[in-house]
């Protein structure tokens, strides 16, 4: 079962600079951004928000995600991108996930010299 924004009734905020150009493999960024944006919305509460912002420093563009969800623990923290641990946790929903959503991002992610 899949949870989506409006079923939590979670608005979620854009912030694009004007004239932004991105030379990248889209499909790649697109599955990134997803399965991050997926994870927000799991570990969300009902009636919270998702900010996704976009900035550009020095020729290096920053994609944050920010989320008012249930957070993570340090020592979680520490080793969420561990692909040889298993960090499958229930959302605030009860949606389940196979907990390596992250580090599969993350390997993405440095694929595309990021």
């Amino acid at each position: 079962v899949s949870i989506t924004s409006k079923d939590k009734n979670i608005t979620i905020y854009l912030e694009i600079p004007d004239h932004l150009e991105l030379i990248t493999d889209f499909k790649l960024l697109s599955i990134i951004l997803m399965n991050i944006l997926t994870n927000s919305l799991k570990f969300s509460h009902p009636g919270m928000s998702i900010r996704i912002n976009i900035l550009i420093d020095k020729n290096l563009l920053y994609i944050q995600v920010k989320d008012t969800g249930k957070g993570m623990s340090k020592a979680k923290l520490a080793t969420i991108f561990d692909s040889n641990l298993n960090h499958s946790e229930e959302g605030t929903y009860g949606e389940k996930g196979s907990g390596f959503g992250l580090p599969f991002c993350y390997e993405m992610i440095q694929s595309l010299d990021g």
